[in-house]
């Protein structure tokens, strides 16, 4: 069976024969035997593509599918791996273990920088001179406040807290 290509120059071949000749029965007839020609390719492919846009639309559909899954695996190996490092991290605590040497990471606790908390009782009016800023609202100066209360100053509604962390190398 001839090419779409190979249809094409031979219906053009024909319109210009046809164009400078007398009109020809067989010419006509052959024209109409390439458009019923090009019409049964033109079948095959719409089955072709109707068949690569299905194939293409279940990749897509399979792809977001296992990415959801992917990404639930990912989110439960995630907190696995924290619950294990607030297990190790607790043990560590409880036996009084400041650093173990391991074979493939060392495991060591500390205890990073206090963090500082702020209440419903931090009345702001009453915050020393340095703690707060007044622009259009008021903005609490957590810097300052943390840095008086490590200083020893007690302020109302604000303490430090010190929590342990986990470093591994």
């Amino acid at each position: 069976m001839p090419t779409i290509y190979e249809l094409s120059q031979e219906q053009q071949d024909l319109l210009d024969a046809l164009f400078w000749d007398d009109e020809d029965e067989t010419s006509l007839h052959r024209l109409e035997t390439i458009r019923g020609t090009v019409e049964q390719k033109l079948q095959f492919l719409s089955t072709l593509y109707a068949e690569q846009k299905a194939n293409a639309d279940l990749a897509i559909e399979t792809l977001k599918i296992a990415t959801k899954r992917l990404k639930a695996q990912s989110d439960r190996a995630e907190k696995a791996r924290d619950r294990l490092k607030g297990f190790i991290l607790n043990t560590m605590l409880t036996f009084e273990v400041k650093q173990v040497k391991g074979d493939v990471c060392n495991l060591s606790h500390y205890y990073p920088a206090a963090a500082l908390k702020l209440t419903d009782t931090l009345d702001i009016a009453n915050l020393p001179d340095g703690c707060k800023e007044i622009i259009n609202t008021v903005k609490i100066n957590n810097a300052e406040i943390k840095r008086r209360l490590t200083e020893g100053e007690e302020i109302e509604g604000a303490y430090l807290v010190k929590t342990a962390a986990l470093r591994m190398s």
